[in-house]
């Protein structure tokens, strides 16, 4: 059997979960100080895509702008939760803080010992948010800001993706891209004309890179704010250039009432600044159509629904808000 024929993508998205120049950069890849066993091959792979939510604008101690509360809580929560997800490679976005990508690394690199991030920050703007985390040996990874973002989102973060290089044992290597599409910064919807504009020139420069030649299997894994029922011009860019909407293929239905990874009802949204957005499915894995003839998709599922995070006053609210 082709070691790819069973290579299962679980885990496709996570539950109710300006101009600047385009610039290329070296992320940094943290790994153990000694070598350590790599898991052994079996034919499949597990994968999780997580948008976290810990954007936080804070200056001098006063918070300016954060539209999920309680992030210290949840990120304290992270690492049980990502142990406990039974996935072998991880992409998230939305996980601010070169301290917190450090903290985060250090407490599961028991069983991800490997991780890649963007590590430039500021005082000012924030980092990319992106971050992989590894079973395997990531060997290289770079990445790319993107040319175009909402003048008021450029200035407090840098979009981009991230691209990460696996090496899995036995098997061909996986090349993972990590992706956060612009939600429209504070200034116009995520819907509106100019933000599906802006939106469509990161996807090109997505898939422009993905497209460079590679000796093994690529994925797509990310918030793309965009899907089916929402700026379904952005959605098809994806699709029509070649690609496989794993969740939708999986399940047969890609616009089911169940089948949401942002749901304004969900305690994080429903008290927080975005409470009046719709319900929609926005995070995403895409694999190449080409790569239909040797990759099986074997099952896909929304995680971390629950409320599970203990905040003040014996609440509990979920890990994240989508």
């Amino acid at each position: 059997m082709d070691p790819l024929k069973r290579f299962l993508v679980a885990v496709a998205a996570i539950a109710v979960g300006g101009v600047s120049a385009a610039a290329e950069q070296p992320a940094h890849i943290a790994g153990p100080e000694q070598p350590v066993p790599t898991p052994a091959a079996d034919g499949t792979l597990n994968l999780l895509t997580y948008n976290v939510g810990f954007m936080r604008i804070a200056l001098l101690g006063i918070v300016f702008y954060q539209p999920a509360a309680f992030v210290d809580e949840r990120f304290a929560s992270l690492p049980e939760a990502l142990l406990s997800s039974g996935v072998d490679t991880i992409a998230l976005q939305e996980a601010f803080g070169r301290d917190r990508k450090e903290t985060l690394a250090a407490e599961v690199r028991t069983t991800y010992p490997y991780a890649a991030w963007w590590p430039k920050t500021s005082r000012l703007r924030q980092s990319s948010g992106l971050m992989v985390l590894s079973k395997w040996p990531i060997t290289a990874a770079r990445y790319e800001q993107f040319a175009n973002n909402p003048a008021n989102e450029a200035m407090v973060t840098r979009k981009g993706f991230l691209e990460a290089i696996v090496e899995l044992a036995g098997r061909p290597r996986l090349r993972v891209f990590d992706f956060h599409m612009t939600a429209g910064g504070n200034t116009a919807a995520s819907a509106a004309a100019s933000t599906k504009a802006v939106r469509a020139g990161q996807i090109r420069q997505v898939l422009a890179a993905a497209a460079r030649p590679f000796d093994g299997a690529t994925i797509l894994l990310g918030d793309l704010n965009a899907g089916p029922g929402a700026s379904d011009e952005n959605y098809r860019l994806v699709r029509d250039t070649g690609y496989v909407d794993v969740f939708a293929a999986a399940t047969g239905d890609s616009a089911a009432a169940d089948h949401l990874t942002w749901d304004p009802r969900q305690l994080l949204i429903a008290n927080g600044p975005r409470r009046h957005t719709v319900p929609r499915r926005i995070d995403h894995a895409f694999l190449p159509s080409v790569e239909g003839e040797r990759i099986a998709i074997e099952g896909v599922r929304i995680v971390f629904k629950i409320n599970a995070v203990p905040v003040e006053g014996g609440r509990r609210v979920p890990a994240s808000d989508h």
